[in-house]
């Protein structure tokens, strides 16, 4: 994935006037998809339209013994974002998210994608919304996947 010159000249700079922002899509099977830029303005990227609401992500720890885990935090100012909490909380099914970064001038072109998150735990109250997002575990997956056993793999015995 290429990144934009807007994003490296953002990234390399001392100082810069350019915005990078965050579009979360979250997708549910009951409760719809919802997508949110981290702006005071609406975008419009890749011909889906982000609603402007504040927030934040926090990325993972690079700690080799932990899981990776990033977590959304927000204002609970929309009940309509607080509705879609509930639901997808309520719901026993885990919402998928994807997180892109891109420049407010550029938001055509992704500099970063987060893709297979797992909205996995909700909290809320009456001034926050959080969320956990975890990556699909392959930590207790046996390998190899197969087992050579005579009838499997007769060959071998």
């Amino acid at each position: 994935m290429a990144l934009s010159q807007t994003l490296i000249r953002a990234a390399t700079a001392q100082q810069t006037g350019e915005l990078v922002l965050a579009l979360v899509t979250f997708t549910h099977p009951i409760a719809g998809t919802r997508r949110l830029v981290n702006d005071t303005q609406a975008l419009t990227s890749g011909g889906n339209l982000f609603e402007a609401y504040p927030f934040s992500v926090v990325l993972m720890a690079d700690k080799p013994d932990d899981q990776p885990v990033m977590t959304l935090r927000a204002a609970n100012v929309s009940r309509k974002v607080l509705a879609y909490a509930r639901t997808a909380a309520a719901s026993g099914t885990r919402a998928k998210v994807m997180i892109q970064i891109v420049a407010r001038d550029e938001p055509d072109i992704i500099g970063a994608q987060y893709t297979n998150l797992d909205a996995a735990e909700w909290r809320y109250d009456l001034e926050n919304i959080s969320c956990k997002l975890t990556f699909r575990s392959y930590q207790n997956e046996p390998y190899p996947a197969e087992s050579f056993t005579p009838g499997a793999v007769p060959g071998v015995f």
